[in-house]
């Protein structure tokens, strides 16, 4: 087992007992390494101290504890493994800028700041995705884009082929369509939403939204600060890229999310949805610091 595996490991140890006494001292030692040498590989691999990141993963887990609404701050605090309620709140306002009682709000959107878990799955993903994911601060819209909806729970939602050629198929009958064609997957949700459902629009870019028929759904995305991140690969493998961006980018900069949808935007060079060489670009609406 080479360093990098033994990092790794750490990272499942830490997982294991965020609700124990854990320490970075107690931690190296688990591993076998001096606190100087784990501390020098964990931040090298990980891009965190394992300090700072034993307590982004204990403020994370109390924040989705507390939005549970089932446990008091001083249950989640102490539960946490902090001394007292009033440290606990000091190192949540610290990482999130809000208070405890503040994720009780199910109308307060989520912290964009939270640190999910990582793993050595995930950083070997995050490592090739970096060399390609140098994100663009743009402005881009309006928009105006006529489509098909799609809604529904994750589970059920797992083949986006369909309206994608239904939509494929009709585009003729659309007459304010740009010419040649822009594509576009837009995925939003609710300021107050807590289920995990999503709503999905697959649609392509419109001169206008005068004449649509009756059968397309019409949005307007007003003009709009983005980072624009490109994914390559097959289509169905997004979802690592946005996990690279809500994960791992967005955690470590200033900005904040600052309307609740997002988009893939599909140029007419691109080539198809099945190429490993594909590219399309992810926008995601940000505000400056």
């Amino acid at each position: 087992m080479n360093n990098r595996d033994i990092i790794y490991q750490s990272l499942n140890i830490i997982e294991e007992q965020l609700h124990c006494a854990l320490n970075v001292q107690n931690l190296a030692e688990k591993i076998g390494y001096s606190v100087h040498y784990f501390t020098h590989l964990f931040k090298g691999i990980t891009g965190h101290s394992p300090g700072a990141y034993l307590q982004k993963r204990r403020i994370t887990k109390a924040w989705e504890k507390l939005r549970e609404g089932k446990h008091s701050v001083t249950e989640v605090a102490l539960d946490m493994g902090f001394q007292s309620p009033e440290s606990f709140s000091r190192a949540f306002r610290n990482q999130l800028g809000i208070s405890p009682r503040t994720a009780f709000n199910p109308l307060e959107p989520k912290p964009t700041n939270l640190l999910m878990p990582l793993t050595g799955e995930k950083i070997e993903a995050y490592r090739r995705m970096a060399e390609n994911h140098s994100p663009e601060l743009i402005t881009k819209g309006p928009l105006n884009l006529i489509g098909l909806p799609l809604y529904g729970h994750p589970d059920q939602l797992k083949d986006f082929s369909k309206p994608w050629e239904t939509l494929f198929s009709h585009k003729d009958s659309i007459p304010s369509r740009v010419v040649p064609e822009r594509y576009y997957q837009v995925q939003y949700w609710l300021p107050d939403q807590e289920s995990d459902e999503l709503f999905f629009l697959f649609a392509l870019e419109g001169l206008n939204l005068q004449n649509v028929p009756l059968q397309f759904t019409t949005k307007q995305l007003p003009e709009q600060l983005y980072l624009r991140f490109f994914h390559h690969g097959p289509s169905h493998k997004v979802g690592k890229t946005y996990e690279y961006i809500y994960q791992s980018y967005l955690p470590e900069t200033d900005y904040k999310l600052s309307a609740f949808f997002n988009f893939e935007y599909y140029p007419p060079h691109f080539t198809s949805p099945h190429d490993e060489y594909a590219v399309s670009e992810i926008y995601i609406p940000v505000q400056l610091p």
